[in-house]
């Protein structure tokens, strides 16, 4: 059975959807403004009187001109499309983040899949560049790539609550990081590991999350933004940092001169510090 074909627009609107939503807004302006003047400068070009021996000049730039009218009304939309589904991904991840560091027994209730984004959001808020690669299914296949200071770290996220992760999952993960040459491998999970798969990994270098080493890492995501606690969401919490564009999240200051004051901190910190007032 052959799989239904994507059309340029959706893959565009995929491409976009991947990057950060301010990169895929302003390259929709960019690509708006650009296939605008490409437009105008073959169509103005259809005017001017071709010479006898070069009939076929006036036909070429008018194709030109209307691929790129066309264009412009396909690829500029969908970059936009992409970057408000990248946007409120970005919000989904948070809010993810945001639940599992108030109660952890909501990782529990998780889908596969938001358990990966909340494992990647946890690391990109230790500055991290994470790609998810998602769509693989609950089992098999690397799920997070992280990248920083040029070093690439691969992740296995494993939902299991009950089932340990056996041997076969550290030996295929340490096969796919010598492929990549990766610097570091992690294997996240709910349920724990056989002795085995602890005595292969330790072997090799391979990071073991289970239950405890999970709250333990989300515990430390939120003591590291500059000892800022959570407080419940509120509305404020879709104000965008105009720093970076990223979520402002409501906060609440654990020491210091403002201690128990609620404030608007940048979900990226530290890599941005943007803070603002909530009357702001």
């Amino acid at each position: 059975m052959h799989s239904r074909r994507s059309s340029a627009f959706e893959d565009v609107m995929d491409l976009a959807s991947k990057l950060p939503w301010p990169v895929s807004l302003t390259l929709s302006a960019v690509a708006f403004i650009a296939l605008t003047l490409i437009s105008q400068h073959y169509l103005a070009a259809t005017t001017v009187p071709p010479k006898p021996s070069d009939f076929a000049t006036p036909v070429v730039n008018a194709m030109y001109g209307q691929t790129a009218s066309l264009a412009r009304w396909v690829i500029t939309p969908a970059l936009m499309v992409g970057a408000f589904i990248s946007w409120r991904k970005g919000r989904h991840r948070l809010e993810l983040l945001s639940a599992a560091t108030v109660d952890s027994t909501a990782i529990e209730r998780l889908s596969w899949q938001d358990f990966e984004r909340l494992i990647g959001q946890a690391y990109r808020q230790q500055g991290y560049s994470v790609t998810e690669l998602g769509g693989q299914g609950p089992d098999g296949g690397v799920d997070l790539i992280l990248v920083r200071e040029g070093r690439e770290t691969l992740v296995q996220c494993k939902q299991w609550r009950e089932r340990r992760v056996g041997v076969r999952t550290i030996r295929e993960l340490h096969g796919i990081m010598a492929q990549r040459h990766a610097a570091a491998g992690v294997v996240v999970t709910l349920g724990g590991y056989t002795a085995e798969a602890e005595a292969f990994a330790e072997k090799c270098g391979i990071l073991l999350h289970d239950r405890k080493a999970l709250t333990a890492l989300l515990r430390d995501v939120d003591s590291a933004n500059s000892d800022l606690q959570p407080t419940s969401p509120s509305p404020t919490t879709a104000r965008a940092c105009p720093r970076c564009g990223s979520t402002l999240i409501r906060r609440t200051a654990r020491r210091g001169p403002n201690a128990g004051r609620a404030f608007l901190g940048c979900s990226r910190y530290p890599a941005c510090r943007e803070i603002q007032s909530l009357d702001a």
